[in-house]
């Protein structure tokens, strides 16, 4: 127990290096010919992430965009099981300290034997311990369209370090929003108060303004509150 607390709490207390990545416990190698490994720029830990697939870095825009999730590591940790390591892939921490582990997996693979008998295993180690151990897949991350959305607004927006507080005064004080207006409308009424276009991405992509992400974000798109 106290090896396994000792780690997450070096985890969480570890900087980023020079090259501005924190490097997780199995640390991913990037620019193999032939890799799908890249390096995200992560907001919530003010550095880069190194993610392994596709997979790995569209799970690490919902982390992004999930108001639960205040802080999280890649290839946090090893557990030993028989001969070998595991290296399971997310550890998250709550505002509350809450910590959980999440492996990703593509739904293909989730089911193999092997996979089940490595998540089983890892299931009860962390319970012991009183943490959850869950597995996501592409389900985790939404339509295509919706992700292709997620990402556009993070990249618009989502980026910027914006307090919560102004966020949610964004819909009545600033836009004004008492009913659905279209994106364009919204700009205007961005320009006329004199406040950047990246703001309205932002509320979008943290949730405190909605709009239909199962169709391509755009100027006709309609964006209300939360009721």
């Amino acid at each position: 127990m106290t090896a396994l607390r000792q780690q997450l709490i070096e985890l969480f207390a570890r900087s980023p290096g020079l090259d501005g990545t924190i490097h997780g416990t199995r640390r991913v190698v990037q620019g193999k010919h032939g890799s799908r490994s890249s390096l995200f720029y992560s907001v919530k830990n003010r550095a880069l992430m190194p993610t392994e697939s596709r997979l790995e870095r569209s799970v690490c825009y919902r982390l992004e965009s999930d108001r639960s999730v205040m802080q999280y590591r890649m290839q946090p940790i090893a557990i030993r099981y028989g001969k070998e390591l595991l290296y399971p892939d997310i550890c998250i921490r709550d505002p509350n300290g809450t910590i959980r582990i999440v492996e990703v997996k593509p739904e293909a693979f989730e089911r193999t034997l092997d996979n089940c008998r490595k998540a089983n295993f890892l299931r009860s180690y962390f319970s012991d311990f009183g943490i959850s151990y869950t597995t996501v897949g592409e389900a985790y991350c939404g339509s295509k369209i919706e992700l292709a959305n997620l990402e556009m607004l993070y990249n618009r927006g989502g980026r910027q370090e914006l307090k919560n507080e102004l966020l949610q005064e964004l819909a009545t004080r600033i836009l004004r929003i008492n009913g659905p207006i279209t994106m364009s409308e919204a700009v205007i009424r961005l320009e006329e108060a004199g406040v950047a276009r990246y703001y309205l991405d932002a509320a979008l992509f943290h949730g405190y303004l909605k709009c239909n992400f199962q169709r391509p974000i755009s100027t006709t798109t309609l964006v209300e509150c939360w009721q």
